[in-house]
């Protein structure tokens, strides 16, 4: 037996079964045991391959080769002409079939291993129809029955109810790549059409579409398609799927359209889009690029789908914690998109907050309030005071108060979003759960744990019940409880906490994830905290290895995994290894952010602190002074980081003995504590650093009748006596 030039062939190779093995097998197959003189020829001919045997025990009884001879199968006579390898006995095991049968079984191995049987008489019906005059063998034939007949020859099963699966992928493999190449892309059209026809409601379902299309080679509809599927699988956070799907979209459009075609630039941009979710930023910068360069080509300079690639790259720079580039290309975009629609636009809006992002994560608040209220009024006069774009607008100015230190002005814009959240969505809706974790961040910093802690469970249970356990942000919603306990020294609560969600982020987004890498800087400053060095060391070392690696060497985020490690050896006592480190962290605090930004101030204080230790006041003043100027310029006068940074360089005059400067620094920091978070827990040890110095003071009384119920008794009752 020959096979046709046209058809695709391909070897099979399965492992051998011994001798016992196969005789087993044979007696499974014919329903007796073999005569020694069959075994043999049988094990000879298939050499102990199990799927060989099978199929050739099948064709030996069905080609009337062997009969019955009391309780043994014996050969009839010496075959001659039997086919030989298993491709050629699974082939001439299908010819034999009836030519309905066989026909059945052909169509249904285009549609894959696994068929239903409603899929597969819809694909029959549409055969026919397309080739009603050469009068289809399948035309008004009842397809159930025959479908049953196919599985009493053994070539599929029955899998579920009208679902079969074919008995071996090798058998479905055989029918399908013994058809001419031309006819397998019209069955594949006809496939096609018929799943998009039957599901076309399943999403699900938009990848086998694709997939038919594909072997159609009808390309603009593979490519329609495989987009659509990336789409929804990125959605889904099946990366994996999502990844192999975008990138066939994108082989067919720059092997089948033309370089500077839309498609291609939208593939380019689909594909970005995927890598930047999984924080894959060194693959998905090009591809923004790419995209927006034909953009340009195609429409000029200034269009819509310009700002759009312009807005996607800024993003993107934006995550990558380069500013300067992220902000100019923000700019652009949103002046593009002013001079085309005006000041009363949504992509302006839109446009607006994003800038007003890049400059709130720098520090420049003065810069982003104006963009963000211009925004929120833009969207209101637009869609109305009652819609999910004005309250994402009142989020986020709500954000930029409660970073400020600003709470009576962050908390009813907070309150306000997750009311008109709850109105349009339900109680049980993402956009609700980000309402409550905002507002319990804000609770927390106020030091309102009791309040924090509720709205946090809160926001888990619905993103639990919406998503599921495995999903990245129930990771993010853990570790934001996670951080509650911590803050409150309740390690035995937060530890399990931060592991559960590190092992829901390695399963979802991966160990190289920058959100990894926070929850490991996490577990290892518990570590830190507890004194357990040794453990807390290796997870501060990875962290900061994934962040070089997946963010870049200049990235702010790494200031903080450095300036965990230098911690780390601070607490050791190990300054030598400590002080570079903590440099480093200063220094790209300043390059990537500015001199004046927050995140400056924090690095300051604790290589300020360092030189405290060394007894280098010389060192260390300017820099605490440097810190609270920072802070008082950023947040006001009146900010908790503002009272820590009196509280730091109080203790630092304490230290010279310059106890008048040092007692005004620390009552200024208690009033300010005081008013802004009186239940915080900082409270009470800037009380307990106060009283070492009343000690040697005649002021103990007065400290006392002031001191916060959180102050531990046993100090009280210390400074009373000795007072």
């Amino acid at each position: 037996m020959r096979a046709d030039e046209d058809v695709n062939q391909n070897e099979i190779n399965l492992e051998e079964l011994s001798a016992d093995s196969i005789e087993t097998l044979i007696e499974n197959n014919l329903g007796l045991k073999a005569d020694e003189r069959l075994s043999n020829y049988i094990q000879s001919r298939t050499e102990g391959n199990p799927f060989y045997t099978e199929q050739f025990c099948l064709y030996l009884r069905e080609n009337n080769l062997i009969q019955e001879d009391g309780e043994f199968f014996q050969m009839t006579r010496e075959p001659a002409d039997i086919p030989v390898g298993i491709n050629m006995i699974v082939i001439a095991r299908i010819d034999r079939l009836s030519a309905e049968l066989k026909e059945t079984v052909q169509v249904a191995s285009v549609l894959g291993r696994e068929f239903e049987v409603h899929v597969l008489k819809e694909l029959i019906d549409l055969l026919c129809q397309a080739e009603l005059k050469k009068h289809h063998v399948l035309q008004n034939v009842e397809i159930d029955p025959i479908v049953i007949r196919v599985a009493e020859e053994k070539v599929w099963s029955n899998l579920a109810e009208l679902r079969y699966i074919f008995s071996h992928a090798l058998l479905r493999d055989a029918a399908y790549e013994m058809q001419l190449k031309a006819r397998l892309r019209s069955l594949h059209k006809l496939a096609a059409d018929t799943v998009a026809k039957i599901f076309s409601d399943k999403e699900e379902k938009l990848s086998e579409i694709a997939y038919h299309y594909e072997k159609a080679e009808d390309w603009e509809h593979a490519q329609k398609y495989y987009t659509k599927s990336g789409l929804y699988f990125k959605e889904s956070l099946k990366y994996d799927e999502a990844s192999f799907v975008l990138r066939k979209a994108l082989w067919i459009c720059e092997s089948k359209f033309s370089c500077e075609h839309l498609t291609v630039a939208n593939s380019f941009s689909n594909l970005a889009s995927l890598y930047h979710a999984q924080g894959l930023y060194e693959k998905a910068e090009p591809l923004y690029e790419r995209a927006l360069e034909i953009y340009k080509s195609v429409y000029g300079i200034k269009h819509p789908e310009v700002a759009t690639g312009q807005s996607n790259l800024a993003t993107l720079y934006h995550h990558q914690g380069v500013y300067d580039k992220a902000e100019q290309l923000h700019e652009t975009a949103f002046q593009i998109r002013k001079d085309l629609f005006g000041n009363q636009d949504l992509y302006v809006a839109s446009s607006m907050n994003m800038l007003a992002n890049v400059y709130k994560d720098q520090g420049h608040y003065t810069k982003a309030k104006p963009l963000f209220e211009s925004a929120l009024e833009m969207r209101k006069n637009i869609l109305g005071d009652k819609h999910p774009d004005v309250a994402n607008s009142l989020n986020d100015l709500a954000v930029l108060f409660r970073d400020q230190g600003l709470y009576d002005k962050a908390k009813p814009l907070f309150e306000s979003a997750l009311e008109m959240r709850k109105n349009i969505f339900g109680d049980k809706h993402p956009d609700v759960a980000i309402s409550l974790n905002n507002l319990a961040v804000l609770f927390k910093d106020q030091g309102l744990f009791d309040k924090a802690e509720l709205l946090n469970e809160s926001a888990l249970e619905i993103s639990v019940l919406v998503f599921g356990n495995q999903h990245p942000f129930i990771a993010d919603y853990i570790n934001n409880l996670a951080q509650l306990y911590h803050t409150q020294g309740l390690y035995d609560k937060a530890e399990p906490l931060y592991l559960k969600a590190l092992e829901i982020q390695k399963r979802t987004v991966g160990s190289q994830h920058s959100s990894f890498s926070n929850s490991l800087s996490n577990i290892a400053e518990i570590y830190r905290e507890k004194g357990h060095f040794s453990k807390a060391e290796p997870l501060m070392k990875s962290a900061l290895k994934i962040k070089r690696k997946v963010l870049g060497p200049d990235h702010p985020y790494l200031a903080r995994s450095l300036n965990d490690l230098g911690l780390l050896y601070y607490n050791q006592g190990l300054n030598n290894k400590a002080e570079p480190l903590l440099k480093e962290s200063l220094s790209l605090s300043e390059r990537t952010l500015g001199k004046d930004h927050p995140s400056v101030a924090t690095s300051l204080q604790n290589l300020a602190f360092l030189y405290c230790r060394k007894r280098n006041f010389v060192k260390a003043e300017p820099l605490l002074e440097r810190a609270l100027k920072i802070d008082e310029e950023t947040h006001g006068k009146n900010h908790p980081y503002v009272a820590y940074d009196l509280n730091g360089l109080a203790q630092l005059y304490y230290e010279q003995g310059r106890i008048n400067d040092a007692e005004s620094l620390f009552i200024r920091c208690i009033g300010i504590m005081k008013s802004s978070i009186p239940d915080h827990h900082h409270l009470a040890v800037i009380f307990d650093a106060y009283a070492k110095l009343l000690e040697e003071t005649n002021l103990c009384m007065v400290f006392l009748s002031s001191a916060p119920p959180a102050l531990d008794l046993q100090r009280m009752i210390v400074i009373f006596h000795e007072c």
